[in-house]
């Protein structure tokens, strides 16, 4: 009998390492980014209330202004109604009927082997599996065909959970797909963090707070801006 590794386990293994390195340097850097944020957020409490509030003021009058000329288009002679358009997720915008069936089959087989209610005896396992529960109707719901389809070949292959013998396992789609995947994901929330202003700020200023003056001069003109345009309903 061979007790080495197979190299999908191995493959696994580091993806999964890789995964957990990332995970933890984006938990560091969000928690050491937090309380810059929130002495810039104390510090500018007013002013951000009252961009709030003009804005949302702006927007009422915008409203009104689109309402007024509708109704003055509607006056019109050859004003035709428009049928209202139904918003849709995502992926439903792009998916055929098969595909839309195939997700749901994807979801359901995935969930029966998942659900935890089937590891109520076993509670290391019954976690994973209320993980599992959250992240495929996730996936569902929001995410694309192509996650949920790795998703499903990472679960019934039997890479997420011990699962019973009896689930036939698949060997047409790598069940590391899915960790592929969910790497690429944090590699590019890691990304996308280490380019938000306040995190250059806080990593190239000698003095981070000289940003709060940069910060009031923007909400000044905002607001100045704001007041501008909502001045007549002010009066």
């Amino acid at each position: 009998m061979n007790n080495f590794p197979s190299s999908n386990n191995i493959q696994k293994e580091i993806l999964l390492s890789k995964i957990h390195d990332k995970k933890n340097e984006l938990d560091r850097l969000e928690k050491m980014l937090a309380p810059f944020e929130n002495d810039l957020i104390r510090a500018l409490e007013s002013e951000i209330v009252e961009v709030q509030e003009l804005t949302a003021l702006y927007k009422k009058l915008q409203k009104a202004k689109k309402q007024k000329r509708l109704l003055q288009k509607q006056k019109g002679k050859n004003y035709v109604a428009q049928e209202a358009v139904v918003p849709m997720n995502s992926y439903e915008e792009e998916e055929s009927d098969y595909e839309k069936k195939h997700r749901k089959a994807l979801y359901r087989e995935a969930m029966v082997c998942v659900h935890p209610d089937k590891f109520s005896l076993e509670s290391d396992q019954k976690d994973l599996a209320t993980d599992a529960v959250s992240q495929l109707i996730e996936l569902y719901e929001n995410g694309s065909l192509e996650e949920l389809q790795a998703f499903h070949a990472y679960v019934m292959s039997g890479n997420l959970l011990a699962l019973e013998s009896g689930v036939e396992k698949s060997s047409e789609i790598d069940p590391n797909e899915y960790l592929e995947i969910q790497y690429q994901k944090i590699t590019l929330e890691l990304r996308a963090f280490k380019k938000k202003q306040t995190y250059i700020v806080m990593t190239t200023y000698d003095n981070p707070m000289d940003f709060l003056e940069e910060l009031k001069a923007y909400y000044a003109d905002k607001i100045y801006k704001l007041n501008k345009r909502t001045r007549k309903a002010r009066k």
